[in-house]
């Protein structure tokens, strides 16, 4: 399930890129989330436009939303801004406020990233990008809670990782769309 607001340049890539490697997709605007079964799904994933900061979702939205989301507890993956701020809804380390935002096009593996993430993809750093896109890098110093792994660390490396896992939830931090993702980029999106 492809959980969007409105913006269709970045629906319709995210759902090509999806269908043209095998996975079935059904989009799901925001305004349909309470009618629609999530359980069936084996993925949602929720969209950079669905949100900003600590705001998530259409105005006058409720915690029901948030809960209808989460109760089929399968894993999520946030785009972007919407993502963060969704994972900000659930108090998780890798949603809001615990990250920066700024302009980004490469990242690089973080020490202990899941290997199979990377598969099929250059070395370090990775341009996943081709020019910089907005993004979410989620603080990573002094430390991380036990359940949390990175494994995109933003270029220059400090102390702040662009893709990060926190149990079955994923932050892809990065707002651009498949149209914008070099092919290391969309390689790294499909292996999560």
């Amino acid at each position: 399930a492809y959980v969007f607001r409105g913006n269709t340049l970045d629906t319709s890539s995210f759902f090509n890129l999806l269908t043209s490697n095998g996975y079935t997709v059904d989009l799901v605007p925001l305004s349909a989330i309470l009618a629609t079964d999530f359980s069936i799904y084996q993925l949602i994933m929720v969209a950079d436009d669905t949100g900003s900061l600590d705001n998530w979702g259409l105005s006058g939205f409720t915690a029901a939303e948030v809960d209808k989301l989460t109760a089929p507890n399968i894993p999520i993956i946030g785009l972007g801004e919407g993502g963060y701020a969704f994972f900000g809804k659930l108090s998780l380390f890798i949603g809001w406020p615990h990250g920066w935002h700024g302009p980004e096009k490469k990242v690089e593996r973080s020490p202990g990233a899941p290997v199979d993430f990377f598969a099929g993809v250059g070395p370090d750093p990775v341009s996943h990008y081709t020019s910089t896109v907005n993004s979410v890098g989620i603080f990573t110093k002094p430390a991380v809670p036990s359940d949390v792994t990175l494994v995109a660390d933003e270029v220059p490396a400090d102390d702040h990782t662009q893709v990060i896992f926190q149990g079955c939830r994923l932050l892809w931090g990065a707002s651009g769309n498949p149209l914008l993702m070099t092919a290391d980029g969309k390689q790294m999106f499909l292996n999560a």
